[in-house]
Parts: structure tokens; sequence; C-alpha cells
């Protein structure tokens, strides 16, 4: 079974989001970046056109530009929220600052559902990820 990679950029920053997909079709999103509709478009667009299943979202850390496409991931797909334990005070401090780098009405954030602490195996239906902090 093999591994797909596929990296968009996205926002000012010029950030990169993965979407980590298998044979079997599922997938794993990666600090997805897409704030703007159309950023937004073109990852959505990606995964319906490739016939993808969305398992998880995983966020390496809570930087604003990792993190301003969280809520639109939610949105669109029910999946879990995997985020290192230390980065949640960081990922509920981007709406007191949003504004300040150009991204007006950012939406308060989801809490993660799963808290990572560095060591663990992951495993998505044959997509296996190793934590490492």
């Amino acid at each position: 079974m093999g591994l797909n990679i596929k990296i968009f950029t996205f926002n000012p920053f010029q950030e990169n989001t993965y979407i980590l997909s298998d044979d079997q079709k599922n997938c794993v999103i990666i600090d997805p970046g897409c704030f703007e509709s159309h950023e937004q478009e073109v990852l959505s667009d990606y995964i319906e056109r490739e016939g993808l299943k969305p398992l998880a979202l995983l966020n390496t850390h809570a930087h604003i530009d990792h993190v301003l496409g969280c809520s639109f991931i939610f949105s669109k797909y029910d999946i879990d929220f995997y985020m290192h334990k230390d980065d949640v005070f960081t990922l509920n401090a981007v709406p007191n600052y949003a504004h300040v780098y150009g991204f007006p009405n950012y939406p308060e954030p989801k809490e993660p559902t799963h808290l990572l602490q560095g060591g663990e195996k992951l495993n998505f239906n044959g997509i296996e990820l190793e934590v490492i902090f």
C-alpha cells in the first residue's frame, strides 16, 4: 500500500498544508492554512476530485498560519482533531490577534479531540504516523 502526499501552499504566510492519502482513498489533513474561500475550494475540490475520505485533522503546531483553515475543515468534514497538549493555549490565542495579520472574523477554534504528547503511533485505517515532539 502506498502513501500519497499532496502539498498546498496557502495564505500570505505561504504555509504548507498536507493531504496524506492511501490507496483505499483514506486521508489525513495536516496544518490546514486555507482561510480565504478560494483556498478552501482548492482543498475541498482536490479531496472530492480524488474521492478521498478525510479521517482526521492534525496540527503540527498552532501558529496562526497553520490553523487558519481548521474551522472550515470541521464545518465540511466530521473528523477528529489531533494536536499537542502544550499547543492548545496557542490555538486559543489566535482569535485575539488574527485581525492584526489581516484575518478578520477568525472564528473561535474547536477544542482538539485528541491531545498528543509525542511518541504516539497513530493509525488511520492504514495511514501510520509517529508523533515526534
